[in-house]
Formats: C-alpha cells, sequence, structure tokens
C-alpha cells in the first residue's frame, strides 16, 4: 500500500552537502569504535521538509 507524504524536495537540492554529511554521521557505526552515529542531523533536516511541505498545503 502507498501512502503519499508530502516532502518538499528543494531542501535537500539547496542543501545538498549537509544532506550527504548528515547520511555519513547518520551511517556512522564501526565495527572496532562502536556506534559514532549522529541521527538528530538527518532528522533535523527531514523534519524541515516535512514542516515546509505542510505550510505549502495549506496555501
Amino acid at each position: 500500500m502507498y501512502i503519499p507524504i508530502p516532502i518538499d524536495r528543494t531542501i535537500f537540492e539547496k542543501h545538498s552537502t549537509y544532506v550527504r554529511t548528515a547520511l555519513v554521521a547518520y551511517s556512522a557505526v564501526f565495527h572496532d569504535l562502536g556506534d559514532l552515529s549522529k541521527k538528530e542531523y538527518l532528522e533535523r533536516i527531514i523534519r524541515d521538509s516535512l514542516e515546509y511541505a505542510k505550510t505549502l498545503c495549506k496555501e
């Protein structure tokens, strides 16, 4: 089942370097060093994108 979720992709395009860095930080789990991931960066940009899309839908 497909449930459409409104998301503003322009944020990802405009801030592609931040998104890439956030993806790397999110997946920073190492065999010898353990879990060094920082999930909050990717979560924040996704949350911002969803919130911005909500404002566009209301217009």
